[in-house]
Formats: C-alpha cells, structure tokens, sequence
C-alpha cells in the first residue's frame, strides 16, 4: 500500500443538525456555479459522506489537508525516525538510512540519502537526445503556488506533474537564430553588431535608424552596459627633474599616455626656477594623482655636493607635488620622501635606468640610445634586466655608458680638439661661442621644440645667426665667401659627434657577458642620431615613443621625454601598490 493510501484518513459521517454544502444543480445551467447550503434531512442522509466534512464546511483544500498532514506526521513518529521519508528538495534524508531488510519484507525499496539524491538529480538532468528531430519531455511542478520549489517532496498532495512537450533546439541554431535577430556574424563582436545594424536599417527617422545612427556610433564609440564600468583610479605623472628642463608626463587610469611637456627650467639660479616650472606644469596636474620622480639636477652647481642637491629637491617636490610623492631610486624601486636620504646615492642621477628598466620589462632585448639635449646615454640590456656596468655618473663615463654630447646644449669645443677650415687643422677657441644648437639647424636636423635655452650670444635663433656663431669658433666672420664653410664645417662635427657615438656603442656591444643586441632604441630630441648610429652599426631602429603611444604628437613627444614617461610606467605597473610611508 502506498504512502498516500496508508495516510489518508477514513471519511467521517456528518453531525445529524450540521449543515452541508452541495453543488446548486438546477442553477448551474445558467452559469452560477454557486453553492447553498441544504437543511434537507432526507437529501443529507441520501448524500455520500465525503472527506471535505472533517476539514471544513467550505470544502476547500486548504481546510482538509491539514489534518491529513498532522496524521501522516503523527504516524511516521509513531514509526520511529528509521523510516522517515527523504527530502527530494534539497537530495538528503531527513533521517537516518532505512534497513534494506525491513523495507524489502514490507515490499518497499530502500529509501534514504542515496535514493533521495538519485530521485532528485533524474528530475533535474533530464536525458539529452543527439537526434534534434526527437521532442524531448520535460517535467516541472504545476501551478502558481508550487513555482516557490522546483520539486514537491513524495506524498504530498501539490506533487502531481504536469508534462509539457517541447522540441529540443541545439545550440548552434541558437546562435544561428542571435545572429538573424541581430544583424551580425556569432563571431563578430558586439560594436561590430551595433554599426552593422545601423548601417543596414535606413528609415524615416534619422535619429534612430540609417546614416545618422552610424555616424553617432562612430563619434561615440562604444556603450558599456550599465554596472559594467571598470573602476576608476588617479592618474599618474612621471616627472624627470633635469638640471636645465623639467619633463612631465600623465597616464590615465587605464594606463594611456594622455600628456608628455618639456618646460626650461634652469636650475642653477635657484629653486625658483623649479617653482616657476611647476606653475607652468599645473594645468595638466590633475588633483589627487600619484607622483613619481627620477632627477639628474643634483649635479648643478648649487649645492656643495650631491646628496643635499638630492636633499633639497626631495623636500621641495613633497611639498608641491605632496607627501605621498614617491621617488625612483633604481634597484631599490621607489621611496618616499623619509627614505629618500637612506638611498640618496641611488636616486641621484638615475633617470638613464629608468628608462631602460621600463624597455627591458616591455621589449626584453637591445640598445638604448637616449641622446637628450646635453649627455647621451647608451645602455645595454638583455633578457629584460639592465645590463650596465656603471652606477654613477663617474662610472658610467669610465665604461662609455655616459656620453657628454647632446643636440642643443653641448659647447663645440668639447665636441673635437681641432676643426678643419680654411685647408687647415684649426683648435678650436675655448669659449662659449656656439652650441650643438647651432650645428644642427644648419645641418638641418635639429627639431624646432629641442633649443628651449637662449643661444651662446643671446641672439636669434636662425641659420645665419648660427653660421655667425659657429664662425666665432674659429676666428672667422660671416660673408659670402664664409657661409658655405660654416655649413660644411656643421657637416663635419655632425660626423664627429656620430663618431663618437659610434666608438661608444661598439664598446658596449663587445661585451662578451651579454649577446649582442639586435635593436637600437632611440630616445630623447637628439634620436635622429641614434637613428643613423643604427644604420651605421647594421641593426634595427625603433623610436621609443612608438612603443608607448599610437598618437604620432604623443610619440614624438615620448621619446623627447623618455625618462619621465619611462618612470611613471615603472610606477603604476609595479608589484607593491601601497603607498610610501612617511613616518
């Protein structure tokens, strides 16, 4: 006997004076489906007894299945806790496990954990069938009341199942179907969807369907559902604190360039300078970014030494750029404003490996040539770590990694002992006559931004004031017999400071510890340079500022600036995100 039939309770007669509800056959017709109650006693004793008189006088099921409850429960205690029913909601017995014994004799199957988890993992996996054409039956509970738990427990009343027949569809004539609804490929990508849609509907309404729609789409660029944004954070700036210019450098929050400046600042008048070009730099500083600074000013001759050059720009940047400012001090990555004196020797001077810890970590192998507008520095590294052999700047000249020869900045005389002219050897006047600057816009190859210094003489910037000056150098005036030999004595010291170059990078690639690079990277405003140094060593050639920016104006303005766009890449992709500690 079943569980329902055991626990179902007998029909009990009705009480002699209790009224009784029967159905108002002579008005159903008229489609009142009323019920009246009937004092009859002849009609109340001709009428079965039904169960509905022990729940209740409406008849409603909700009145008679309590007390059938109550009694099935009353009857399972009675029975003791080894025959408890399992739960098919949640696929575990209530009880302990039944003895298979017992259960065999009384013609049952053994029920309990095992049998619960079985029963309700075949009503929630239904059998897949390969063949598509096959509809497949699909259980689900019935009625409003029972969508609160996918499967009524056995035995209970609201257990009854319903079969609903649907055809089983596979998967890939879903996306089939996506890809009809929506206009695009199921590979394609959904701003492709979005354009492919619009430029395929072409209706009355311009503002939602046609050209208009595309061309909105396209200035707009992609929507991203709502919830779905990533977190936003400060931006970052890099900054390099030379002894003639300070160069700045903003990343977004996703780690875009989205800023390079150069302004001259002079630091040997004073700090003042350094204020003035912190003031020219506060536009493009956004409020609440992160700071991160390598410098080389220490070495002006406003200080005794070094370390209080070092000293005083750590105190002046924490107070401008604020005490959370954190400074680069190579091997020993970035530190606060407290720390800064502990390591002073290996923040002075380091902008040079800033920017090859930042191409070592991105491109693995080369050679760095960043010739800037006074020094020029060429650095070797190899399977994504630096590879020089100097620290400081004394070591580094010792191994040709530092180089006194920059594009705007460097007097002619330090670039040769002896010039020609006139068919004649010529050592040139120990003066400050003429500049790089003025070699190189006559050769043609200085860029217009990278002479921000006033000239040897305070005059014009322009080819014949440059002629005048380069003349100065070997004792000779401008005229017209003279002009044509200030250009090819500016070709000449090109090829000089080419050489120069040329000696030092072929030093750095006989190293026998390291392989030999394969790459030039160019940097800094004299890269024009280390682009012909490329073609003269027989290697590949890439400007820096390519690498960190697809924007041609930003790529330019990188690779003048490498130092300090090579610092705040440094800082934001590092591995310790917490801030300095300034205790």
């Amino acid at each position: 006997m079943g569980d329902r039939a055991r626990n179902r309770r007998p029909p009990v007669p009705p009480e002699p004076d209790a009224p009784v509800r029967v159905r108002d056959r002579g008005r159903a017709g008229r489609g009142d489906d009323r019920d009246r109650v009937l004092q009859e006693p002849h009609r109340r004793a001709a009428r079965r007894p039904r169960d509905s008189d022990a729940a209740g006088l409406d008849g409603s099921s909700h009145g008679r299945r309590r007390p059938l409850r109550d009694e099935a429960r009353r009857r399972r205690g009675l029975r003791g806790d080894a025959h408890a029913r399992p739960s098919a909601r949640r696929g575990r017995a209530r009880g302990r496990t039944c003895d298979p014994a017992l259960c065999a004799g009384r013609g049952r199957e053994p029920h309990g954990p095992a049998r619960a988890w079985r029963n309700a993992a075949a009503r929630r996996n239904p059998p897949a069938y390969p063949d598509r054409r096959r509809r497949v039956s699909v259980l689900r509970p019935f009625g409003r009341r029972d969508r609160r738990r996918r499967w009524p427990a056995r035995g209970s009343r609201r257990s009854g199942l319903r079969r609903a027949v649907r055809p089983r569809r596979d998967f890939r004539d879903r996306h089939r179907a996506d890809a009809r609804r929506s206009g695009r490929h199921r590979n394609q990508s959904a701003p492709h969807n979005r354009l492919c849609g619009a430029a395929r509907g072409v209706g009355r309404k311009s503002g939602r369907h046609g050209p208009a729609l595309l061309a909105r789409l396209l200035a707009d660029g992609p929507r991203r559902p709502p919830g779905r944004d990533r977190a936003v954070t400060a931006s970052t700036l890099g900054w390099d604190v030379g002894g003639a210019h300070l160069k700045f450098a903003r990343l977004g929050a996703d780690g875009a360039l989205e800023a390079v400046r150069i302004v001259a600042c002079p630091l040997w008048r004073g700090l003042d300078e350094l204020d003035a070009a912190l003031d020219a730099l506060a536009p493009d500083m956004p409020a609440g970014a992160a700071s991160a600074v390598t410098m080389t000013g220490e070495l002006v001759d406003l200080w005794p030494d070094r370390r209080s050059g070092v000293a005083a720009l750590v105190e002046r940047l924490a107070a401008r750029l604020g005490r959370a400012t954190t400074f680069y001090a190579g091997g020993a990555g970035f530190v606060g404003a407290a720390q800064a004196d502990t390591v002073w020797e290996r923040i002075a001077s380091a902008n040079w490996r800033a920017t090859a810890e930042a191409l070592a970590a991105e491109v693995g192998d080369g050679l760095l040539v960043d010739v800037g507008s006074t020094t020029a520095d060429l650095i070797p590294f190899a399977e994504g770590r630096v590879r020089a052999l100097g620290n400081t700047d004394a070591g580094r000249m010792a191994a040709e990694e530092l180089v006194y020869l920059g594009a705007a900045r460097t007097p002619v005389m330090a670039i040769s002992p002896r010039l020609p002219f006139g068919g004649a050897w010529l050592q040139p006047m120990a003066e400050h006559f003429a500049t790089t600057a003025d070699v190189f816009r006559l050769t043609g190859d200085l860029p217009e931004d990278a002479d921000l210094h006033p000239a040897a003489d305070g005059g014009p910037k322009t080819r014949e004031a440059s002629a005048r000056r380069l003349l100065r150098m070997v004792g000779a005036d401008l005229d017209a017999e003279t002009a044509p030999q200030a250009e090819r004595l500016a070709g000449w010291l090109t090829e000089a400071a080419l050489r120069r170059l040329s000696d030092a990078a072929a030093l750095a690639l006989s190293r026998a510890d390291i392989a030999p690079a394969g790459t030039v990277y160019g940097a800094g405003v004299g890269r024009f340079l280390a682009a012909r140094l490329a073609r003269r060593l027989g290697l590949l050639y890439r400007d820096v500022g390519g690498l960190w920016s697809a924007d041609p104006t930003l790529a330019s303005a990188a690779a003048d600036c490498a130092p300090a766009v090579a610092v705040a890449r440094l800082f934001a992709r590092r591995d310790d995100a917490s801030e300095p500690s300034n205790a």
